[in-house]
């Protein structure tokens, strides 16, 4: 998603992960209507299939990257949790970073942070991967990196990738751009067909 600032992307992005307790209608994914859930099952899809990259990271800064990494399968069983540490380690790997390095991500650059951040979201392995504004803060070749990396990944495990993002690189690697202004959106897909419609 693209729009000027204040359009709503954002606050589209929560409502899509049932993190926007404001938000009202519908949001359906397949036949689940995550806005019709209580707290409780909200939560539980949001573990299941969904995997969040913040802006801001939001990672917890006094652990290590695979700590950090990791984290989603504190709340599984423990096949499931076995499962997460293992992606998370291998997608650490992948990612360019040391999952034994003995850092606390506070001392990690803008770059490394958003890395460990991408493999918190994709290490339970989600359906889907919502991710709000994911090169923001880093400069232009820590941003390409991440961009390559994350749609690889992503496309590689056969996930859907949704991102809200002003970044022309970002919005380049998208098979769909949805632009959010004035109350409208702008659907272009990858004809280049744009079909517009009201948010």
């Amino acid at each position: 998603m693209a729009g000027p600032s204040g359009a709503g992307k954002s606050t589209l992005l929560l409502a899509l992960a049932a993190l926007d307790e404001r938000a009202c209608g519908t949001v359906r994914w397949g036949e689940d209507d995550v806005l019709a859930m209580s707290a409780a099952r909200r939560a539980a899809f949001r573990r299941e299939r969904v995997g969040l990259v913040f802006q801001d990271f939001l990672l917890f800064e006094e652990l290590g990257a695979f700590a950090n990494a990791a984290l989603p399968g504190a709340w599984l069983g423990t096949a499931k949790r076995t499962a997460t540490r293992r992606r998370a380690r291998e997608l650490l790997v992948r990612l360019g970073l040391d999952p034994d390095d003995p850092r606390p991500v506070e001392r990690f650059s803008g770059g490394e942070r958003q890395r460990v951040a991408v493999a918190r979201a994709l290490a339970s392995d989600p359906a889907i991967v919502l991710a709000d504004e994911p090169t923001a803060s880093l400069d232009r070749a820590a941003a390409d990196r991440l961009v390559a990396a994350l749609v690889e990944l992503v496309a590689g495990a056969g996930r859907t990738l949704v991102v809200v993002s002003h970044d022309p690189a970002l919005a380049a690697a998208a098979d769909r751009v949805v632009a959010l202004a004035d109350g409208r959106a702008t659907d272009t897909d990858a004809t280049g067909v744009d079909v517009t419609r009201r948010a």
